[in-house]
């Protein structure tokens, strides 16, 4: 199976059972994962820099204001990590949660809420993350167009469908065009000379 296929989790302030038991729930459901079980949250700044990971799972039955302070540095890390939230009085826990940064408050002990929200945040962050590298890569690729169009002394056309898309203007000045824009969204069959 693909490596990019594994769930990766983070798990704050959750008992040892409750980590092996959500990592069995991903499991059985058929996604591979790969859990780490955090006891503090300033183990977070080394994990996130040794691994992408697509998920922190906590729950507030710790004293500590651990996942306040995860959250924190999630923002200073500037890492979109979503954050779900388990706990046994969900609607006392909702709107300070969703306050600090959390995407769902989930009562303990069901699953298919958890597995459900978990899976819904894991695919948008791994969509959001492909889309930024997509986004990167076209701009790198718009960059080298640019540099090609501008830069080359040879006539170069970008054409589409029988039509100018782009043009530099070794290209124009072939065809008595002072202009580059002149060129701008002709057809190529209006270049062809009339024959005398």
């Amino acid at each position: 199976m693909k490596d990019n296929n594994i769930v990766r989790l983070l798990m704050l302030d959750v008992s040892q059972n409750d980590a092996e038991a959500t990592s069995n729930l991903f499991r059985n459901c058929g996604f591979p994962t790969r859990a780490h079980r955090l006891e503090r949250h300033d183990e977070l700044p080394l994990l996130l820099a040794q691994e992408e990971w697509d998920l922190l799972i906590a729950s507030d039955d710790s004293e500590h204001p651990q996942l306040s302070e995860a959250i924190n540095v999630l923002e200073e890390s500037q890492t979109q990590l979503p954050v779900l939230l388990v706990t046994e009085d969900v609607e006392a826990a909702r709107p300070g949660a969703l306050e600090t940064g959390v995407r769902e408050v989930i009562a303990k002990g069901d699953h298919q809420h958890l597995l459900h929200a978990a899976m819904r945040e894991v695919n948008s962050r791994r969509a959001l993350l492909e889309s930024l590298r997509v986004r990167e890569k076209l701009d790198e690729l718009q960059a080298r167009y640019e540099l090609l169009m501008g830069g080359s002394q040879d006539a170069i056309a970008y054409i589409t469908d029988g039509m100018h898309v782009d043009v530099n203007e070794a290209y124009a000045h072939c065809f008595g065009y002072a202009d580059t824009d002149e060129l701008e969204c002709m057809p190529v069959i209006d270049l062809i000379a009339q024959s005398n």
